[in-house]
């Protein structure tokens, strides 16, 4: 009897589902060798970088008289504060200074030598300076004085020039472009830092401003030195921060060429490869350009990883994949500041994942997916209880038969399973949110908290899932112990930073401080799949302790991090280890 070559395909498709839900779909396997769980993770900074109290330098304000019995004495009924430039003075710091002459002369028995009145300008000068005229300064100025009114002049502090030094990645026009409308306005401190930290996020490139006397009386010339410029940059790092069932043992390599085309743009290869047991291949090019006024970044990215699974339970089926992730975006930086900063960021990203059973000869299934994301990022400094906090908010949503995604069911070929069938929709709903808070507690010792979860009402597919396990979430468990639709990971730190241990210097001009910091840490993660999508619906809970350890290399971009951790109730992950022990090592060029 002929075999029927369309029922046995058909008959070979059934059994191998039958497999996948068997295999990938079991609390067993822990869905770690889902596509989306195989996806490498990449470290994410969970706070903003310290800003260089250098950045700008503020020229100090002349030091106090202290001869308080010099000069004749001057009998004083009122003082009358003048402006070079009124206009550029709000009304209600007028107000301020008028009240602080007012009080200074109310305060006194209305007689004053001349170091006095030197006084009252130091004064008034510090006010406002403080209120962020950062080159205003009062002055007496040479006077016959009449009816006991005696005049101080404020010269405001004007911008006169703008100049930059030094700069040899970026040409003077994009350096100066930031200041472009701002001659005859008055010098803000606030709106020279953040000028100067957009600059500072160009690629490659830092800058500090100098200020210098202009040409007019009352005007300030402003250079924008370049302090530090790296035309290209390398990274590279070995870690064992990958799936045991792809390779664990990771090693990266990234270059990043800035401002290729003169236009601040910047293109950045980076690339994954994991080794025995099983085989990773992961290469991901992102191409970004910012406008001229640093607010706006476009980008393009693409990234493909294809695996091998060598995981002794399922090594027979011969599974191998692959996965596409195509994306543009805009990237908004609303308000940059010293101490507090708001972007967003809005991508639509083209995904394709596929397995294959290369024993059986057969194709698995393929997820495809649209996805809009608009998300919004904000952190600040909190100088009252010092600590510095971020926070983000992402939503995300999947559409059914646009650019190629599937459609309500899953084209009959998703690698998702809905009700025991390949029709998982393309179209979903998802919420994301995180929160990080370092909380100085004491000197030398800090506390780090760190939020991260996601909820969906809808099945997803598993390059949309959160992991849980890991370096970067529950540290007690491998990496990708469980990837659930909906989740939450928290953790708490105790870090002791390295200047506990010597306020030396441990070589060169680097502290115990800047190279060292150690840690105890709690990890917790809860985690549940959508109701009917083939695999357990029951919350699982997962958290554990352990320590962690940190050295940084400054002067050659070096560092390597070392932690150890174990579950609260002794028990064994998914990989048969009771301890999961994690290092990574690295260079930044």
């Amino acid at each position: 009897m002929q075999l029927d070559t369309k029922m046995l395909k058909k008959w070979m498709i059934y059994s191998t589902s039958a497999l996948w839900v068997c295999f990938f779909q079991s609390p067993l396997m822990a869905q770690n060798i889902s596509p989306g769980a195989l996806e490498p993770e990449r470290e994410v900074p969970m706070l903003p970088d310290i800003v260089d109290d250098n950045i700008v330098y503020v020229p100090p304000v002349a030091a106090r008289p202290v001869d308080a019995d010099s000069g004749p004495v001057i009998n004083v009924q009122k003082f009358v504060v003048t402006y070079d430039e009124p206009e550029l003075i709000a009304s209600e710091q007028i107000n301020n200074i008028n009240n602080l002459v007012n009080d200074y002369l109310l305060g006194s028995d209305k007689n004053f030598n001349l170091t006095e009145l030197d006084d009252l300008t130091f004064l008034v000068t510090e006010n406002l300076r403080e209120s962020g005229l950062m080159l205003a300064k009062a002055i007496l100025p040479a006077q016959e004085i009449e009816s006991g009114a005696v005049a101080i002049h404020v010269f405001v502090g004007k911008f006169g020039d703008i100049n930059s030094d030094a700069n040899l990645l970026y040409s003077d026009s994009v350096i100066q472009y930031p200041f472009k409308n701002v001659i005859g306005d008055a010098v803000n401190l606030e709106f020279v830092e953040s000028k100067l930290l957009r600059l500072s996020d160009m690629p490659g490139f830092t800058a500090t401003a100098v200020f210098k006397p202009g040409n007019e009386v009352g005007e300030t010339a402003l250079t924008v030195k370049a302090v530090n410029e790296d035309p290209v940059s390398y990274f590279i790092q070995a870690d064992n921060h990958g799936v045991e069932s792809t390779g664990d043992a990771r090693l990266l390599l990234g270059v990043k060429v800035n401002n290729i085309t003169g236009h601040i743009d910047q293109l950045s290869v980076d690339t994954v490869k994991t080794f025995s047991p099983g085989d990773l291949r992961n290469a991901r090019v992102t191409y970004q350009i910012t406008h001229p006024n640093l607010v706006h970044t476009f980008g393009l990215g693409f990234s493909k990883t294809s695996y091998d699974v060598e995981d002794v339970a399922v090594l027979a089926l011969g599974i191998e994949g692959d996965t596409e992730i195509g994306e543009m975006f805009i990237n908004s930086q609303w308000i940059r500041q010293r101490n507090v900063n708001l972007a967003t960021r809005l991508g639509l990203a083209v995904k394709r994942s596929n397995v294959d059973f290369t024993s059986f000869n057969v194709e698995q299934g393929v997820d495809r997916l649209t996805v809009l994301e608009a998300s919004v990022v904000a952190d600040s400094v909190d100088t009252r209880f010092r600590g510095v906090h971020r926070g983000s908010l992402t939503f995300s949503h999947g559409f059914n038969d646009v650019l190629g995604s599937m459609d309500g069911q899953g084209n009959g070929e998703s690698l998702g399973i809905v009700n025991g069938e390949q029709a998982l929709p393309g179209q979903f709903n998802k919420v994301s949110a995180s929160y990080s808070r370092l909380q100085s507690v004491v000197r030398n010792n800090s506390l780090l908290f760190h939020f991260n979860g996601q909820y969906s009402d809808d099945s997803l597919s598993s390059l949309e899932r959160m992991s849980l396990g890991g370096p970067y979430t529950v540290r007690a468990y491998p990496v990708a112990e469980y990837v659930r639709d909906t989740a939450v990971f928290t953790s708490l730190s105790w870090v002791i930073n390295g200047g506990v241990f010597s306020d030396g210097n441990a070589y060169g001009e680097y502290s115990w401080s800047d190279i060292l910091s150690l840690s105890v840490f709690a990890d917790y993660g809860w985690g549940k799949l959508k109701d009917a999508n083939g695999g357990p619906t029951s919350s699982i809970e997962i958290a554990g302790w352990g320590v962690e350890t940190e050295l940084t290399f400054p002067n050659i971009g070096g560092f390597a991090r070392f932690s150890a951790a174990k579950p609260f109730d002794g028990s064994e992950a998914a990989n048969g280890e009771n301890t999961q022990y994690w290092l990574s090592v690295g260079l930044n060029l």
